[in-house]
Formats: C-alpha cells, sequence, structure tokens
C-alpha cells in the first residue's frame, strides 16, 4: 500500500504559512490508490471531516492537544465521540 503525505513547502513551518486549507488544495492531485495523510492545521472535528471529504484516510494533529487543557477530551471531539 502507498501513502501520500502532505508536504510542507519550503520554509512554510517557519513562516507559517501552511493553513488548514493546504491540505485541502493538495487532496486532488494526490492519487485515489494511496492513503493520503494531512499534516497540517487540524484545529478541531470540523477540520478532520473536511479533510476526510477530500480523501484523506488520516490526520496528523499536534498542537490542539499539546495546547489542550483536557487532552484526551479533545481527542474524543477530534474522532466524534
Amino acid at each position: 500500500m502507498s501513502v501520500a503525505k502532505y508536504i510542507f513547502p519550503r520554509g512554510a513551518k517557519k513562516t507559517g504559512a501552511v493553513t488548514f486549507y493546504s491540505p485541502l488544495r493538495m487532496a486532488g492531485v494526490i492519487p485515489n490508490d494511496v492513503v493520503k495523510v494531512a499534516e497540517s492545521g487540524v484545529r478541531g472535528a470540523d477540520d478532520a471531516r473536511s479533510l476526510h471529504g477530500a480523501g484523506y484516510q488520516a490526520v496528523l494533529v499536534g498542537e490542539t492537544l499539546v495546547t489542550s487543557s483536557d487532552p484526551a477530551r479533545a481527542v474524543a471531539d477530534l474522532i466524534g465521540e
């Protein structure tokens, strides 16, 4: 099985240029026969659902969990529990 990850443009992490919309724009150019993994800008369940709707099978969530006062609740919200 092939896996395609959305790759940050060079320097984007330093400048903050990557937003939630970046992987949405890229979804159409990733072949349908690979697993799509979005690695940036996922702030909550609505973002995760939008990415799933765009064809992503996985998301990497970091800042939302690290900055949450209740990481367990944040995970539950992300997966719709």
